[in-house]
């Protein structure tokens, strides 16, 4: 009877703690982008919970095979004997998606607290793979549904690309345009500007991505790499072109960076708060 009771009492707490989590109104905003503290304090939360996996099981169950003792009496049915693990096992895992659902949708909500796009992006990328990452490395998706594992590293890879989008999209395109050889003062005073563009670019990116941060090594890497093998390339190709062609009496006041500046900024100063 008193491992039913605490099995009762076990419920419950997961019912409030879900509760409490959706119902965070925290106004606090993390300005790098990094894990948010609730998100922090959810998974450790549910960390716990899994070192006591073995006792939640056995309360659980004898917490439904109450329930059910209870039900068949008053309907003047056979008392059926307790359920075995796995059902029990079940329906921890689903009180734990419960949990974890109400954290993700709390975000979302605070995300919406950043007024740009390109950081809200990044933040909600970070604490998506903060939560997949901590629950697969403490074994937990040996109890979380496998789909549900799958489908939020997926809405990692989303978020990544649309801070990628968000906030190299601009530049990436002025890189990708095609390279032609300026013929008349109009077209050399183009190319000009589009060199101007390009450095305040990469100015105001390298100012803004030394404040903000990726907490995860592995994701820090991943998001450098996919920069650098699209910025060094392209940043180069067009640097090579216009560097033989004339378009300005003094072209190094344009062409002010050279690949391997680039590649340094974003490998030695992006995400450097991290």
């Amino acid at each position: 009877r008193l491992l039913r009771r605490l099995g009762n009492v076990a419920h419950g707490t997961f019912v409030e703690f879900e509760a409490a989590v959706a119902g965070d109104g925290s106004k606090h905003v993390v300005r790098d982008g990094t894990v948010h503290p609730l998100t922090a304090y959810v998974i450790n939360y549910v960390k716990r919970l899994f070192s006591y996996r073995g006792t939640l099981v056995a309360l659980f169950r004898e917490a439904r095979a109450a329930a059910d003792s209870t039900s068949s009496a008053e309907d003047g049915a056979p008392v059926e004997t307790p359920r075995g693990g796995a059902e029990a096992g079940g329906r921890i895992a689903g009180s734990i998606v419960n949990i974890l659902i109400a954290l993700l949708q709390n975000l979302e909500a605070k995300s919406e607290m950043y007024k740009d796009g390109a950081l809200r992006s990044l933040f909600l990328m970070n604490n998506v793979n903060y939560v997949v990452g901590s629950m697969r490395s403490y074994g937990s998706s040996q109890l979380l549904p496998e789909e549900w594992m799958a489908r939020h590293a997926e809405l990692v890879s989303t978020h990544k690309s649309q801070y990628l989008q968000l906030s190299w999209d601009p530049l990436f395109a002025s890189l990708r345009a095609p390279l032609d050889v300026p013929e008349n003062k109009r077209e050399r005073r183009f190319v000009r500007e589009r060199f101007r563009f390009i450095n305040q670019q990469l100015k105001g990116l390298s100012a803004q991505h030394r404040e903000w941060a990726i907490p995860d090594d592995e994701l820090r890497r991943e998001v450098r790499r996919t920069l650098l093998g699209e910025l060094v390339p392209l940043y180069t190709k067009m640097r090579e072109h216009y560097w033989d062609v004339f378009f300005s009496k003094k072209p190094e006041a344009y062409i002010t960076y050279t690949g391997e500046d680039l590649r340094r900024m974003v490998e030695e100063d992006f995400f450097s708060r991290s």
